[in-house]
């Protein structure tokens, strides 16, 4: 539902804001047991959560579409929900998250 993807969309924003400003401050920030918890544990709606090697952020986001899996390509294009909020800077935090923090692909192959 929307109220699950603003939430997810919330928490996912202030984990890279936190691991943004460590960085920024000079403060190395590993934790790789927290990383692969966050890689395993995509919100996908009405799919659950999905490894992040099943996603992928299309640049620029399809029109709004089912969420479920591109035909042959076996991934969930998460640009088709969380790149459709409202908010830019949002967007492009999220954007930055999956890819580059998370390892989320952002092409096909």
């Amino acid at each position: 539902s929307e109220s699950d993807v603003a939430l997810f969309a919330k928490a996912y924003v202030q984990i890279y804001h936190a691991y943004r400003e460590r960085k920024r401050v000079g403060i190395q920030f590993h934790d790789p047991d927290l990383v692969k918890e966050l890689r395993d544990r995509v919100f996908v709606p009405g799919l659950g959560f999905k490894r992040q090697d099943a996603c992928i952020w299309r640049e620029p986001p399809a029109a709004k579409a089912s969420v479920g899996v591109s035909p042959g390509h076996r991934r969930h294009d998460l640009s088709q929900v969380y790149g459709m909020l409202e908010d830019s800077e949002v967007v492009e935090d999220l954007k930055e998250y999956f890819i580059d923090w998370l390892g989320v692909r952002n092409t096909w192959t």
